[in-house]
């Protein structure tokens, strides 16, 4: 069985096709509309679809028609729930969590099974913490390092080249490095302050990196029991919606 598997992103829609007899995806890409996923995955013929969305219904909804017409597929839209995967949902308002940051922690608490903090870091930079139990604990929403430096040089009279060097922790010799280096250093603090008041309660804690920056993060994060994985999204929505008779466990 083929089930194709797509995270519509803000920017970005990656997706991945997976065979469940072998337990791998077997093709795997990214795309940044419609029209180039459709494009992407003329050869691929799956038999069943997931995903989830941070778009419009709009938006959403056309990926699902396509999949209708193009395969007489109903796909399965993942939804944020109370309680799924072992993990407990504390949002009074389960409408106001994103469905990204749902499906990383689910795929996070199945891989780690007790405390951990899942870090997500693209257009945005999403930190979630989960207890022992599952419960979560709550989390943070910040700019993510490009969104940080165009945000920036929109409010004030900086301007920023086109190509920004690669970020570190040191300080700036350019005003491109001052305020890259300064976002990379801003993430990183956040993320060393949240761990070391975990690992306070919790000394196992495990950390999970993902998303476009997460490389870089990881590169600057002096944190032994951590873990970077690309699909941790993908992961989830395997969790959040199982396809009848796939089987097998997806992480």
């Amino acid at each position: 069985m083929i089930i194709l598997e797509l995270d519509i992103g803000n920017s970005r829609i990656k997706w991945r096709a997976t065979d469940t007899t072998k337990g791998a995806a077997v093709k795997v890409g990214e795309a940044a509309g419609l029209q180039e996923l459709k494009t992407n995955l003329s050869e691929v013929k799956p038999d069943a679809a997931r995903l989830c969305s941070v778009r419009g219904k709009t938006f959403t909804s056309s990926v699902c028609q396509w999949f209708k017409d193009s395969w007489d597929i109903e796909a399965l839209v993942a939804k944020v729930e109370r309680s799924s995967g072992g993990v407990t949902n504390n949002y009074e308002d389960l409408s106001q969590l994103g469905i990204d940051r749902w499906l990383a922690m689910l795929a996070a608490y199945q891989l780690a099974g007790s405390t951990c903090v899942i870090v997500d870091s693209g257009t945005a930079l999403t930190l979630d913490i989960l207890a022992e139990d599952g419960c979560h604990e709550g989390g943070y929403i910040l700019p993510g390092l490009k969104l940080m430096a165009v945000s920036l040089e929109s409010n004030t009279r900086i301007h920023l080249s086109e190509e920004l060097p690669v970020a570190t922790p040191e300080p700036g010799h350019s005003t491109d490095e001052a305020v890259i280096n300064g976002n990379l250093t801003a993430l990183l603090s956040l993320v060393k302050q949240v761990l070391q008041s975990v690992a306070e309660q919790n000394p196992s804690v495990k950390l999970f990196l993902s998303g476009g920056d997460a490389e870089l993060l990881n590169k600057h994060i002096p944190f032994e029991n951590k873990q970077l994985v690309r699909s941790l999204v993908l992961e989830g929505l395997a969790i959040a919606c199982p396809v009848e008779g796939e089987g097998g466990d997806q992480l």
